[in-house]
């Protein structure tokens, strides 16, 4: 019982040090983009709009984080403590589950160095202060992979109702979870074989689940078909029809032959591994976690760019605290103390560097200093329909607010032309800005896109005020208005 409270005590403490660190100066920086998009979402009058904003503006992401954003922002405000809490508060129960999910797999100590990691990782630190689903992906992909291990060490009602629970909020909170459940359906056939008992509880819970994702399936078709223009391009050029080359070969065709291999494969070897039921081993699941990930990176393009990888792979680290805690507990005493004391030494290293350098876009400061010049007579034009987004959420005056891309306010149904000149659109301006003094022009994001826009501004207008936050350029021209 001693041992029991001693583990408890350094995993409460270590459970606290993280909450500490994630909500420490959790307000401090502003909204940038991204997470003024998803407020602004959640933001929304009805649960039904928010849904619909999620997949249509947000690329079909699933609509749980900004529902239950848009609760939260109802009972404790829209400031960025607030709104920024439930990532900080999932990523705090990341660090118990972690704990759950290696005691499963091995024992105590390596549970408790794997929560240890977690808890003081800087990258954990970051999406955990963000208005983001990506900590909370990250925690229901823990609790469905421990419900998951659970179930295969004990086939029970209560394992299998925890783990059709646990896998239907993972679908909801991000599409790459697809991957989490294909991973978990591979891994439960090598491990229960052809056990028809087995195998027909199992189809019967995908099935379950499958039910409650068919409203978002074509909201994820649609994703990929923004996310990858181009294998619709090629397909269609091969000669596919457009019907069929509209999501993608890989992503519609690929799977089904996939299954339909491993289906057959099963079917005609079914005497021979009928009886070939494994018992559930930790080190070949962590076989099967490592597959699994580098499925991933082959299926989606975007991890393989350096920008992409850490927000898309957030959800897998976890995979690789426990690997690595496991290697450093199987070392002798001293030289797993110098690592782990080394490791923490670092981390905290950057974690204060991280507290004391903006990391994210100073709209705050942009939109007081707009505030504070401005005239009345004056225009705001910025690059992109997103980019107003975090304006707006510090901006108090009144000034009329134009996307130089379109020519045109801020618009929904603007979104697919984001950062993209329609050719109508400084016809558009000239005309606003008639009668206009001058324009605050606010760039930030893909500068190269803005290059025509601000080569036209600069040879028919005065450049006379330049000022620059991070990520954010602004611009006053005289209009000679007014």
């Amino acid at each position: 019982m001693a041992k029991f409270n001693k583990t408890a005590v350094i995993l409460l403490a270590i459970i606290l040090a993280g909450l500490s660190i994630r909500i420490y100066d959790l307000g401090k920086e502003s909204l940038w983009k991204d997470e003024a998009a998803v407020l602004y979402t959640a933001e929304k009058g009805s649960i039904a709009e928010v849904a619909e904003s999620a997949i249509e503006m947000h690329r079909g992401h699933p609509p749980l984080n900004f529902v239950l954003l848009h609760f939260w922002v109802k009972l404790f405000g829209n400031s960025e403590f607030a709104a920024r809490l439930p990532s900080a508060i999932f990523g705090t129960l990341s660090i118990l589950l972690v704990f759950l999910v290696a005691k499963e797999l091995f024992d105590k100590k390596t549970a408790l160095l794997s929560s240890l990691l977690l808890s003081t990782s800087m990258i954990q630190l970051v999406y955990s202060q963000e208005l983001k689903q990506y900590a909370m992906f990250a925690f229901f992909t823990l609790l469905s992979v421990y419900f998951f291990i659970r179930l295969l060490k004990k086939e029970s009602a209560v394992n299998y109702s925890l783990y059709i629970v646990s896998a239907i909020l993972l679908l909801y909170s991000h599409y790459f979870s697809l991957f989490v459940v294909l991973f978990e359906n591979i891994a439960f056939l090598f491990f229960r074989g052809i056990d028809f008992k087995s195998l027909k509880k199992w189809v019967i819970t995908q099935l379950a689940i499958l039910a409650t994702y068919i409203p978002l399936i074509p909201a994820i078709i649609g994703a990929i078909i923004i996310s990858h223009p181009s294998i619709q391009t090629g397909l269609v050029f091969r000669g596919f029809p457009k019907w069929l080359a509209a999501p993608g070969v890989f992503y519609l065709i690929a799977p089904f032959a996939v299954g339909l291999v491993i289906v057959y494969f099963l079917i005609k070897n079914r005497e021979k591994i009928k009886n070939a039921k494994m018992k559930f081993n930790p080190g070949i699941f962590f076989v099967f976690l490592i597959f699994f990930f580098g499925f991933l990176l082959l299926a989606e393009p975007h991890l393989t760019k350096p920008v992409y990888i850490t927000k898309y792979a957030f959800f897998a680290f976890p995979v690789f605290y426990i690997l690595f805690a496991r290697g450093i507990m199987n070392l002798q005493k001293w030289y797993a103390v110098s690592i782990i004391t080394l490791l923490i030494g670092v981390n905290l290293i950057l974690i204060s560097n991280y507290y004391t350098e903006p990391t994210k876009s100073q709209w705050r400061e942009a939109a007081a200093f707009v505030g504070e010049k401005q005239g009345g007579q004056d225009i705001i034009v910025y690059s992109g329909e997103l980019n107003i987004l975090p304006f707006d959420y510090y901006y108090n005056g009144s000034l009329e607010r134009i996307d130089f891309f379109t020519g045109e306010p801020f618009n929904e149904n603007f979104l697919q032309y984001n950062n993209m000149l329609l050719p109508d659109a400084q016809e558009k301006l000239e005309k606003r800005f008639e009668g206009k003094k001058g324009a605050w022009v606010l760039i930030s994001y893909g500068h190269n896109m803005t290059t025509p826009f601000m080569s036209w501004m600069n040879s028919k207008y005065e450049l006379k005020l330049n000022q620059s936050y991070r990520d954010i350029e602004i611009y006053y021209y005289g209009l000679d208005g007014g």
